[in-house]
């Protein structure tokens, strides 16, 4: 059905009359269509809808009653339409009324002269309401478009009220967790999860008393879904446009592959320590407050030329002196290993005196049988610096912002209160009349315009005791009870209206000074809530006036009120978008799928990629991607217009050529038009640089366990080998490496399969060994074997891992040594006792000679 702007129908069978009607209506700026009966106009309302039907009651074939009632069994939709007759039937008046006529006008001499006046006022309202409308209309999509960023959200955002109870469980969490919403949404936090009743519940309460909270990482296990992992949250304080706290959101990210990265890096020491004296952040380890490591960043953040400057002082010493107390009480904390402490910003004291900010992060570790504990110390003064920065501008632009709003506000959205009870006042004929709007959020209401006393505030400050516009009053049921089942309600007095809101006293005074009559509460309603009302004063002996019409202006300023409101609500609804996208800690933009136009970006994704606002809002999503994957990402774009999900891992360009590896998750952004499409960023750059050169890193060790002459070995405590290389099963006679893996080492590897007790499993020892082993064909061989143990967190030996030499042609030639040495020793026995005996004979020689007076024959020399 065509909806023809501007147009007004005129239903009159009078000839003449409805040409007169057509001019006049044309003179108003409208065009009209003229038809002569009521068929006809149901003809023309078959295929159009006019802005307004002027409907004579009396036509030549049915009334204009049978015709509306015509267009509603038919299901027509009913345009705005006023009702004009020739007879002054007010039984008619009430009918048409019903049927929703808006508006009932006599044939009589004034009626030409009235139906410009009429046209003119309707068409206001209706414009009105066709504003509502759009308002209405656009909330919803901002609504829907809002639930579409908290479910494809790749975080976790859970929402609690003031009394910790989930009002928000996003299908991230139900993921993670294996939870349902419909199991977590209206429960208390601990009645769900009663693990959380540590430092998380901590935070949030902190976070609902509006106090900042620090990420936090823990450890969860939920038994009934079989879900666990590890989990880091932030929370904060949810706050109303009025900057009041109404809850608390948290950001949830799962970390547990990050945390099974870290057990598997620190598994390796050799490959541990490489990292760390490589790492960019200074890394920091103490044991008893006393510093014994630092890697080589930590040496250029504090300032110092050598690790000698720093080991063995007081991590304290570093820290600046207004934050020492509130360290020293974190760090006690951490009582066993496996904690972790979450980031915090500091100010550290280098070398020089100099200040300098830093992020911090503390985890607890087994150090030679030690509590230690290492400390992740990142420079983050350019950071901060650059935050300031941007907070300044951010300020800067807030305040041009509101301003602007300020003078948008004050020429189109301000409620002129006075204006509209002075016209009540007009219409009614009431004396005085005082206009009351209900809070939207609770039961009471307040004054907010007052017409019929001149110098009005000055008269209620002496009478009331305080100013009467603006006044709050508290919800009075009384009152509600009386006036709930009608548009208008008469009392008749003031007392029987108010009697429980104002004191008795200042009732007689008022009625002794102004004399009233009866009081009349006019309802504003708006989809059957009331919104307002006007309370109508009257001169003592009078009545009301015009009540059909009031009825009707005050059904007009509830739907105004109701459009302020609805304004309002819109306007919260877009700084709650603001909150999630233009705010949000992670990189996105929205792009038009069919032109690749960048329609928005929140300010994360401009210092992600490097540009300003107006650069990347002036360039197309192609421009995000390698020259070289364009075609591939335009491979996508036809994917996702036929509803195939392209989410994935892609390659994406900076502004300044630098190639990055992202994560991209999108959905639809209606909101920015049917063809928008709303993209998350994902940097994992540094992820896949350190998969990577892990995988690099395995490769080399690898190589070189294979390509060594010596054996190397890893076996369990109970006597299987877990892994071994080829030098090992040439040493000890195997063909393959199978073959050797499947043997019992006990029984097949040494001679007494008690000695593997002795000279491996005894813990005490862990120094080189050396003894002999059983080759596959029963021989043995000598081996020298470095080994060491595996232990779990409490000194269980998990295996044995070490390296064996063979030694046995060294074990040969040290016998065969040995066996020459002892030769030479009985040889050189037996020539040194020969000796001495001839020495002995020479002497008792000479002796014999000197005896029968000879000299001695023999020089003996000792």
């Amino acid at each position: 059905m065509e909806n023809v702007k501007g147009v007004i129908l005129i239903v009159e069978d009078n000839a003449g009359l409805n040409e007169l009607l057509s001019e006049k209506i044309q003179e108003c700026g409208h065009e009209t269509y003229s038809v002569h009966s009521a068929f006809q106009a149901f003809e023309w309302l078959e295929n159009n809808s006019p802005f307004l039907m002027l409907l004579d009651f009396s036509l030549p074939d049915i009334t204009g009653k049978e015709l509306i009632e015509l267009l509603i069994s038919e299901k027509f939709p009913i345009p705005p339409f006023i009702v004009a007759t020739g007879q002054g039937d007010e039984r008619i008046a009430v009918q048409m009324m019903k049927l929703g006529a808006r508006d009932y006008i006599i044939k009589d001499s004034n009626f030409l002269e009235m139906i410009p006046i009429l046209v003119t006022n309707l068409s206001g309202v209706i414009q009105k309401e066709h504003k509502l409308l759009s308002v209405e209309i656009k909330l919803t999509e901002l609504n829907e478009y809002t639930n579409q960023i908290i479910k494809s959200a790749q975080e976790g955002i859970i929402v609690y009220d003031l009394e910790c109870n989930y009002k928000v469980w996003n299908p991230f969490m139900e993921k993670i967790t294996g939870v349902q919403s419909k199991d977590v949404l209206g429960k208390y936090i601990l009645d769900v999860f009663p693990f959380l009743t540590g430092t998380a519940f901590e935070n949030l309460k902190l976070a609902l008393k509006g106090e900042l909270t620090s990420e936090f990482e823990f450890y969860f296990e939920i038994p009934e879904t079989g879900k666990s992992g590890w989990v880091s949250e932030i929370v904060s304080p949810l706050r109303n446009a009025e900057d009041i706290i109404i809850g608390a959101i948290t950001s949830c990210h799962d970390i547990t592959e990050r945390k099974r990265a870290e057990k598997l890096r620190i598994e390796s020491d050799e490959k541990y320590r490489e990292l760390v004296e490589n790492s960019p952040d200074a890394i920091v380890i103490y044991i008893d407050d006393k510093i014994v490591f630092v890697n080589n960043a930590c040496l250029g953040l504090i300032g110092a030329s050598s690790a000698n400057e720093l080991i063995g002082k007081s991590v304290i010493e570093f820290v600046h002196p207004d934050s020492r107390s509130l360290i020293m009480e974190r760090l006690k904390t951490i009582t066993e290993p496996g904690m972790v402490l979450d980031l915090k910003e500091e100010q550290f004291v280098r070398l020089d005196n100099s200040l300098i900010e830093v992020e911090v992060k503390a985890m607890s570790l087994n150090m030679d049988n030690k509590l230690a504990v290492q400390l992740i110390v990142r420079d983050i003064s350019e950071r901060k610096q650059s935050e300031r920065e941007l907070i300044n501008r951010k300020n800067l632009f807030r305040k041009l912002l509101f301003t602007s709003t300020e003078l948008i506000d004050s020429s189109s959205n301000e409620i002129n209160y006075e204006h509209i009870s002075d016209i009540a006042q007009e219409i009614s004929g009431a004396k005085y009349v005082c206009f009351n709007v209900f809070d939207e959020k609770g039961p009471g209401f307040k004054t907010v315009a007052f017409s019929g006393i001149s110098n009005f505030q000055e008269n209620a400050l002496s009478l009331f005791g305080f100013q009467i516009i603006n006044k709050k009053w508290d919800y009075d049921p009384i009152r509600e009870e009386k006036i709930k089942d009608n548009t208008i309600t008469e009392f008749e007095s003031l007392e029987m209206l108010a009697g429980s809101l104002i004191p008795t006293s200042i009732l007689n005074k008022l009625q002794k000074v102004y004399k009233f009559g009866k009081i009349d509460v006019v309802k504003i309603t708006k989809k059957n809530r009331t919104v307002g009302d006007f309370t109508l004063l009257l001169e003592e002996g009078e009545s009301i006036k015009n009540p059909e019409i009031l009825e009707l202006f005050a059904n007009q300023v509830g739907l105004f009120i109701d459009r302020q409101v609805s304004e309002e609500k819109l306007r919260k609804n877009e700084e709650k978008f603001r909150i999630l996208f233009a705010g949000n800690p992670q990189p996105m933009f929205v792009y038009d799928v069919q032109t690749l136009e960048i329609l928005e970006v929140n300010q994360t994704a401009l210092n992600f990629y490097g540009y300003s606002e107006e650069d990347f809002l002036s360039i197309k999503a192609t421009e995000l991607h390698p020259l070289e994957e364009i075609p591939i990402f335009l491979q996508s774009v036809e994917k996702t217009k036929a509803g195939i999900n392209t989410d994935g891992i892609s390659n994406h360009v900076k502004k300044n050529g630098e190639k990055i590896t992202v994560e991209i998750f999108t959905a639809g952004a209606t909101n920015f038009g049917k063809n928008a499409r709303h993209v998350l960023v994902v940097d994992i750059t540094e992820r896949k640089l350190a998969e990577s050169a892990l995988r690099q890193s395995e490769y080399l060790y690898r190589n070189l366990v294979e390509r060594i002459p010596d054996g190397v070995y890893k076996s369990t405590p109970e006597g299987k080998f877990i892994e071994t290389n080829h030098a090992m099963v040439g040493m000890l006679g195997y063909e393959t490496k199978e073959e050797m893996m499947a043997i019992d080492i006990k029984t097949d590897l040494y001679f007494n399969p008690q000695d593997r007790e002795s000279l491996i499993l005894d813990e005490s020892s862990q120094e080189t060994g050396i003894y002999q082993l059983k080759k596959k064909d029963g021989s043995g061989i000598w081996v020298e074997d470095h080994g060491w143990y595996n232990t779990d967190d409490n000194g269980n030996v998990l295996s044995h891992e070490g390296v064996l030499r063979d030694i046995t042609d060294r074990k040969l030639s040290e016998e065969a040594l040995k066996q020459k040495m002892e030769e030479l020793m009985r040889f050189q026995h037996l020539t040194v006792g020969r000796e001495h005996a001839m020495i002995e004979l020479k002497r008792e020689i000479n002796k014999l000679l000197i005896g029968i007076g000879e000299k001695e024959k023999y020089k003996i020399v000792e």
